[in-house]
């Protein structure tokens, strides 16, 4: 797999991602598809664990590829079925959908538009670009807190490394894709540096304990 690519769309549903990989390769942009479900399929509580089916591209094919998905998508919008369930949710809650894009596949968006333009609500693109805007801002907030896997980190830090050094590298350098493609750090720089501390921390609890283990054999 390309070391830069991205997850472009997740599934719940593998067939859908595997249609999705192939309407991406007939167009000539690369991608791979990844499960990334748990292992083992467990239940807790009545649960069963979710799949998840990752679609990855280049980010500079974004564009390309949200633009290839509406092509499909228009293809089939005059044949959907009045019975839609979309055609249930009011007026709100088709805005909210076209608020929460990344949400909702590419159909579900334009049939969106679709009702509400039926419904007497014209929507131009600069509306629909605020909109995409507005979400990714909101995407885009570090998580401001994570007082728990900071305990964590330190506590295991200390003990013994590596676990530790484990926790303080994702703090410190996990990064999410936002729906336009770029990434930012999933985490807000206090937390970050905590991170960062642990890491080193955790790496120096490792090598010393390891420096140990090799005094005592010699």
């Amino acid at each position: 797999m390309d070391t830069n690519f991205v997850v472009f769309r997740r599934f719940t549903n593998q067939e859908e991602a595997v249609a999705l990989y192939g309407i991406l390769a007939t167009r000539g942009i690369s991608s791979s598809m990844e499960d990334n479900s748990p292992p083992v399929d467990i239940t807790f509580a009545g649960n069963s664990v979710t799949k998840v089916y990752e679609v990855l591209i280049s980010p500079d094919h974004f564009p390309l590829a949200e633009a290839l998905l509406e092509e499909e998508a228009k293809r089939s919008l005059n044949d959907v079925d009045p019975d839609h369930y979309l055609y249930s949710f009011t007026d709100k809650e088709l805005f909210d959908l076209l608020a929460t894009s990344d949400q909702w596949s590419t159909f579900d968006l334009l049939l969106a538009k679709k009702i509400l333009s039926q419904r007497g609500h014209q929507l131009d693109e600069s509306q629909l670009k605020a909109l995409r805007d507005s979400r990714i801002q909101e995407l885009a907030k570090p998580v401001e807190k994570q007082t728990k896997w900071i305990i964590l980190g330190y506590v295991f830090s200390f003990a013994g490394g590596l676990i530790g050094m484990i926790i303080g590298y994702s703090l410190a350098a996990s990064k999410k894709t936002l729906p336009d493609g770029s990434s930012v750090y999933t985490y807000a720089e206090s937390v970050r540096k905590h991170g960062r501390n642990i890491f080193l921390i955790g790496l120096a609890a490792f090598l010393l304990s390891l420096f140990l283990k090799i005094y005592q054999e010699i």
